[in-house]
C-alpha cells in the first residue's frame, strides 16, 4: 500500500511563554491506503489536533509531515452541514467547488446518497434529518469526492449506540470501497475495537496499542 501521509517528530503548541499549550508532542506516524486506524484517548490528550494537522487543516510548530497531493474527506462530529441546502445539495457542493458541473455533481451526489441508504431524503433539509441521517449525509459527501484518505473526528460522539454502529459500519465500508486510508477519533472503546489498528494518544503523544514509547508506523 502506498504512503498517503509520513509524520516525523510532529508537535503543534499553541501560545507562547507560560501560556503555551503542548497539543501534540514528537509524533512519528504513518497512514497509508487501506489503513483503518482509530485514534484513542481521554479529552484533552490531542486527538482532535492530530486529526487536524493529518487532514492538513492544521500546521506543525516542529517537526515534519509529508503528504501525497491527494483527495482528503473529512467527517465531523458536530453538524457540518449547510442549514439552506437539502442533502443533495450538501454532498455536491465540494464537488462543486473542485471544478465539476452541476449535472455531474448532482448525478454522483445522488448516487453517494443511494449508497448510505438515504436517496429517499435528498430534498430534505438538515434541520428534517436526525443525527443519524445527517452523519450519514456527510459521509456520503466523502463518498461522492472519492477521497485517498478519510479523516472522521469523534463522527459518533452525538449518536445513540445504534447509530454510532450504523455510522462506523458504513465509513468502514466506504473506505474499503474506495481502497482509501481511515482514520477516526474516538473516545468510545467498542468503535476502537472495530479497527484494525489502534493508536492511544495520551497527553499529546502518540503509542500504539497503548504501548508507550512504540512507534506509530
Amino acid at each position: 500500500m502506498r504512503t498517503i501521509i509520513q509524520c516525523t517528530g510532529v508537535s503543534r503548541t499553541y501560545g507562547g511563554g507560560r501560556d503555551a499549550v503542548v497539543a501534540v508532542h514528537g509524533v512519528t506516524c504513518t497512514v497509508s491506503e487501506g489503513d483503518q486506524i482509530a485514534v484513542v484517548g481521554s479529552s484533552g490528550s490531542g486527538k482532535t489536533t492530530l486529526l487536524h494537522l493529518l487532514a492538513g487543516l492544521d500546521e506543525p510548530t516542529a517537526g515534519d509531515i509529508r503528504r501525497r497531493d491527494v483527495p482528503v474527506g473529512i467527517v465531523f462530529q458536530g453538524p457540518s452541514l449547510l442549514a439552506p441546502l437539502d442533502a443533495v445539495e450538501n454532498v455536491a457542493l465540494p464537488l462543486l467547488i473542485a471544478g465539476c458541473d452541476d449535472g455531474t455533481a448532482r448525478r454522483r451526489a445522488e448516487r453517494a446518497l443511494h449508497q448510505v441508504g438515504l436517496a429517499e431524503l435528498g430534498q430534505r433539509l438538515p434541520e428534517e434529518l436526525s443525527g443519524g441521517q445527517a452523519q450519514r449525509v456527510a459521509v456520503a459527501r466523502v463518498l461522492a469526492a472519492a477521497p485517498h484518505l478519510i479523516i472522521a473526528d469523534e463522527p459518533t460522539g452525538q449518536l445513540d449506540s445504534a447509530h454510532a454502529d450504523d455510522v462506523i459500519s458504513l465509513l468502514l465500508e466506504v473506505a474499503d470501497d474506495l481502497g482509501a486510508g481511515l482514520v477516526v477519533a474516538t473516545h468510545d472503546p467498542a468503535v476502537a475495537t472495530r479497527f484494525a489498528d489502534r493508536w492511544e494518544m495520551r497527553d499529546g503523544a502518540l503509542t500504539r496499542d497503548g504501548t508507550p514509547g512504540r512507534r506509530a508506523c
